[in-house]
């Protein structure tokens, strides 16, 4: 059982980074079958606390889609299903057979390795972001994957980093991990890198500590790739804060919160799934927050929930003394301040997110088992 769940877990992944890409067509109601049957399989602990927070959870979505009906379309049918699916997740115990986890995460490094030299060779690039940005990334390879814009395969890479980040540390995960590490600097998204540095330094701490100068070799490298590619990352994170207009996201979640305060049913019960944006300069935006796409679309009913259930996570995690993951949640926390990849809707990030919060691996070997692990 363990080993077949391991395996819908990946299903379930790789169909979420399908529907995210070029190939996304049709492919919706599969990935919430297979969501769905995933949770049947391990969803039944009779864990009466987490069996209210459910409950108390569809009646808000469904209050939700009521009271937004002027605004809410296919789309918000559903994310709203999809909230409830990763709510539930959010709320059990997943027991992984570890060495399925640690294989099938090998493999979809080896194959998304595969797929980029394929796209090198061809000279498969973001086009469409190269001329946004005034061909200053010219002649540089840029990376795709099987994705049509930079954003949707920086989240890819940092969502694959999170699982990457559960392995037993030894020699191999450190290096894909790096390897990783440079697919996601070459979609040239400054946060999203910065974001990924910080959890393989969090997850690779102790053999930093055990291989000094192998470790010194590894960070200069990283510092130089930095520092070479995104010297001007503090002025553009700064810029995405204070500039004004459609690039501000002071201006854009300000505006967002006062559409949603001037009227108090919103505040309790919001938008709508699926219907947060703001239309300025004749071009649709995006939150750019998870926390005000979150409030924005769900009201504060629903985020007070998510919250008590993310503490009861991370009281687990503490309580565990599982200090790697408690960081490593906290990184990816802190990157949903600027960006709507957490809490709702299919994306791969809090799929992965959810998975570090809720893992319990089974069947380590031996060997594994006097190995450092983190889970």
């Amino acid at each position: 059982m363990d080993r077949l769940v391991t395996l819908l877990v990946f299903i379930s992944y790789y169909l979420l980074v399908v529907n995210q890409s070029v190939f996304a067509s049709g492919i919706e109601p599969v990935l919430i079958l297979f969501l769905i049957s995933f949770i049947s399989f391990y969803f039944f602990d009779k864990n009466y606390n987490n069996l209210i927070l459910l409950i108390l959870m569809m009646i808000l979505v469904v209050l939700n889609l009521l009271h937004g009906s002027d605004a809410v379309h296919s789309g918000s049918y559903s994310k709203s299903i999809f909230i409830i699916v990763f709510f539930s997740l959010l709320l059990s115990t997943v027991r992984l057979d570890y060495l399925y986890f640690e294989r099938f995460l090998y493999f979809s490094f080896f194959l998304v390795f595969i797929i980029q030299i394929y796209f090198f060779i061809n000279e498969v690039y973001f086009g469409e972001f190269l001329n946004v940005r005034g061909g200053k990334f010219n002649g540089v390879l840029v990376s795709a994957f099987i994705f049509d814009n930079a954003n949707s395969a920086a989240a890819f890479f940092l969502s694959i980093l999170i699982l990457q980040s559960l392995l037993i540390l030894k020699p191999m995960k450190v290096i894909v991990m790096l390897s990783t590490l440079v697919f996601l600097l070459l979609t040239f998204s400054r946060t999203a890198f910065v974001v990924g540095v910080i959890i393989f330094i969090i997850s690779s701490f102790s053999y930093f500590l055990r291989f000094k100068f192998f470790s010194i070799i590894i960070l200069s490298l990283s510092s130089v790739l930095v520092l070479y590619n995104h010297y001007d990352v503090f002025d553009v994170l700064v810029n995405k804060f204070s500039d004004a207009g459609d690039s501000s996201r002071l201006y854009i979640w300000s505006s967002i919160i006062e559409g949603v305060i001037n009227e108090p049913s919103k505040i309790l019960l919001g938008n709508g799934a699926s219907t947060t944006s703001l239309k300025l300069n004749g071009v649709v935006l995006s939150s750019h927050s998870s926390y005000v796409n979150t409030f924005s679309n769900m009201g504060i009913f629903y985020f007070i929930i998510l919250g008590l259930a993310l503490i009861l996570k991370l009281y687990y995690l503490i309580s565990n003394k599982e200090k790697e993951r408690f960081f490593v949640f906290f990184i990816i926390l802190t990157y949903g301040i600027t960006e709507s990849v957490l809490f709702e809707g299919p994306t791969a990030i809090w799929f992965c997110t959810i998975i570090l919060l809720c893992i319990k691996f089974l069947s380590l070997s031996s060997e594994n088992e006097n190995s450092k692990c983190i889970s």
